[in-house]
């Protein structure tokens, strides 16, 4: 059985939709777990419904405490071999689950997490575009990439194994506390590389909704989860390269670093550098040696470029394309 998890909190523009791509999955052998994390909209509505006419649908409400906690919550709850956590905003292609689920068992026993790739959709369901993809499988390349950035790209990309996920201890609740909610999903993947190794399904499975107010779009507190995450695994893991920790703190420093540069704002310029020194020399060499020199360039590149063809302002309609693309194994 695979267990599909969803944390829903003030979720009633889009929890339908998100219900609807996990009941229509091809993989018949599913419960579908709604925790309502405190919602103070129609969510406990949508939900209570729909658990009404499927009874594969279970609701669970519970006072607000955040992601990690509704996640948990709704793992304790469940019976499954396999966790698939699915965010209240996302949607699945309808094969989702099934190509995943067999990937995992392909893999075998050492593989704990399958993931798959996703385009970006708005708040009303239309397309934005393409995510990197990446084929990152074993333990070591991908514990080396996450702490860099998730590549994963977000939670409802992944299909996970019960027995790692409850080894592991589940979502870290620890950020809610530090009011450093937004890298739950990178802690649990970081967590389960270093024990498993991973698989992909090179095929784009899920759409990804970007809006106002979702999580991800507070750029300050996603910046100090992603830094806690950081320190808190440097602590518990000392004998992981420095580099590694220096590359993702050079990351980190980059966009800032850029834009003071942009607008010529010196004294910026050099508290962002006495910032990167003090996250070690690894940090300051990969900034101003490894990743500044190709920015600079590229925005110079772009600049030039855009000064020869003037009117290339001029808006580009958005596409409105499905956003999924057929796989091999659709009919």
């Amino acid at each position: 059985m695979v267990s599909v998890i969803i944390p829903a909190y003030n979720a009633e523009p889009f929890l339908s939709s998100t219900l609807v791509s996990a009941q229509e999955q091809t993989y018949e052998n599913i419960e579908i777990i709604v925790v309502d994390d405190g919602s103070t909209d129609s969510t406990a509505d949508i939900a209570i419904a729909a658990a009404a006419v499927d009874k594969r649908i279970r609701f669970i409400r519970q006072k607000n405490s955040g992601v990690a906690a509704a996640r948990n919550r709704a793992i304790a709850e469940s019976q499954g071999d396999f966790i698939a956590p699915l965010d209240a905003d996302d949607i699945w292609h309808r094969q989702n689950v099934a190509l995943q689920v067999a990937a995992l068992e392909a893999a075998g026993p050492e593989t704990a997490v399958s993931y798959a790739w996703f385009v970006t959709i708005d708040e009303r369901g239309r397309f934005r575009g393409v995510a990197d993809r990446y084929k990152l499988c074993s333990r070591r390349e991908v514990l080396a990439r996450q702490i860099q950035g998730n590549f994963i790209g977000n939670a409802s990309s992944s299909l996970l194994r019960r027995d790692a996920v409850l080894a592991v201890g589940g979502y870290d609740g620890s950020f809610r506390p530090r009011n450093a909610e937004g890298c739950e999903d990178q802690a649990l993947y970081i967590a389960l590389a270093e024990r498993w190794n991973f698989t992909v399904v090179p095929e784009v499975l899920i759409a990804y909704r970007v809006h106002p107010n979702s999580m991800a779009q507070d750029g300050t507190r996603m910046a100090r989860s992603y830094t806690l995450l950081l320190a808190d695994l440097r602590r518990r893991r000392p004998d992981l390269p420095g580099y590694w920790f220096g590359r993702a703190l050079a990351q980190h420093h980059l966009n800032p670093l850029t834009s003071a540069l942009k607008h010529r704002k010196w004294r910026n310029v050099m508290e962002i550098v006495a910032r990167a020194a003090q996250d070690g020399g690894w940090c300051l060499f990969d900034l101003l040696g490894r990743r500044l020199g190709p920015r600079i360039f590229n925005f110079s590149l772009k600049y030039s470029l855009s000064k020869l063809r003037p009117n290339s302002n001029s808006a580009t309609p958005r596409a409105t394309v499905d956003p999924f693309w057929p796989t091999e194994n659709d009919n």
